[in-house]
């Protein structure tokens, strides 16, 4: 036998403790009130070990509770565990228009806000990282680590690249390329992060064309609002001819990007809604197979005795009364079994 929460008895050894000097303070004031009243200051002995009864019933009780919270565990037990997912890479936007401030506290940031989201909801599935700007390449290979690529996601940033752009084309394709490379017969699918703006957007539709062919959907989530300044160290990012430069999201190429390959489109909201939505989606249509069958020792667990106990002791205390009853006149006196 052991605890699965030891620590819950120094919890109830301490709570102990405090109610017994508590307990031994009244008994030392009690015992003075009896020595300077005599016998007007004794309770009668039926009453005396009445008291005694349902304060033992309550110690009992709550003792027997700090067991439960302790959860004693007996015993051992062959658990079977079976994990079943799909193969999803995400591939996230790090163009320098994702620094734009109309969401906030930027498209990046809010980017990678949907997938701390997403990452929260998945259920055994696999997942790879690929990032792109003016060029693309596979950050994180498929993996069950979700922790792992979401410590990679936080360190990223739009200095990543050097070269500047924004090729969504090459991002899918190196996607489709993660995904083919992977033996495992089940369900596959691109997450793509991004708001947009592409300035080859033929290109991308067709990245999007070989992943129909290889039935690999494009779950796009579009991460803007309108048109917005990129800031930059000294102020709004400017072009060559030392124009503000201005960027728009662009819905409807993350849209066709979607209904190309037979995924579906969701736009960024605050909260995580948009992302519950778009993995219902995602399960609804990509296959979900039987990665792995393991088995760990598990304890049962046996808490339920002493709860059980613990309460009915606590709930006896209550209507078992202390037996006392003032007689109407006189000075009062003791009536034995009844309660106040």
């Amino acid at each position: 036998m052991n605890f699965a929460t030891p620590w819950a008895l120094m919890l109830g050894l301490a709570v102990f403790a405090a109610a017994w000097l508590t307990r031994w303070s009244a008994a030392r004031g009690a015992a003075g009130l009896v020595a300077a009243l005599g016998e007007w200051g004794r309770l009668p002995d039926a009453v005396a070990r009445r008291r005694r009864q349902r304060d033992g019933m309550m110690a009992a009780g709550l003792a027997l509770l700090v067991v439960a919270a302790a959860e004693p565990r007996f015993g051992r037990e062959m658990q079977t565990l079976r994990a079943t997912g799909s193969d999803l890479v995400v591939v996230l936007d790090l163009s320098r228009s994702m620094d734009a401030t109309d969401v906030s506290p930027s498209r990046l940031q809010r980017a990678k806000r949907e997938l701390a989201d997403l990452f929260a909801v998945l259920q055994g599935d696999r997942v790879g990282l690929v990032v792109f700007a003016g060029g693309a390449f596979p950050h994180v290979p498929l993996t069950l680590d979700t922790l792992m690529v979401e410590r990679v996601i936080d360190e990223v940033d739009t200095s990543t690249f050097g070269a500047q752009g924004s090729s969504m084309a090459d991002g899918l394709r190196a996607a489709i390329k993660l995904l083919t490379r992977s033996p495992t017969p089940t369900g596959k699918a691109i997450v793509l992060l991004s708001d947009g703006e592409d300035h080859e957007p033929e290109l991308a539709l067709a990245a999007a064309e070989e992943a129909a062919a290889l039935e690999i959907p494009i779950f796009s989530l579009l991460v803007g609002e309108g048109t917005s300044e990129i800031p930059d160290a000294r102020g709004p990012l400017r072009d060559a001819g030392g124009q503000v430069v201005q960027t728009t999201p662009n819905p409807d190429l993350l849209r066709d990007l979607a209904r190309a390959t037979g995924g579906a489109y969701v736009a960024s909201v605050p909260g995580a809604d948009d992302v519950e939505r778009l993995y219902g989606e995602l399960r609804g249509a990509v296959e979900a197979v039987e990665r792995e069958v393991t088995e760990r020792e598990v304890w049962r667990s046996a808490f339920q005795l002493p709860l059980g106990l613990g309460l009915f002791l606590l709930w006896l205390a209550s209507v078992w009364g202390d037996g006392v009853r003032a007689r109407a006149g006189g000075r009062g006196s003791a009536v034995v079994g009844s309660t106040r």
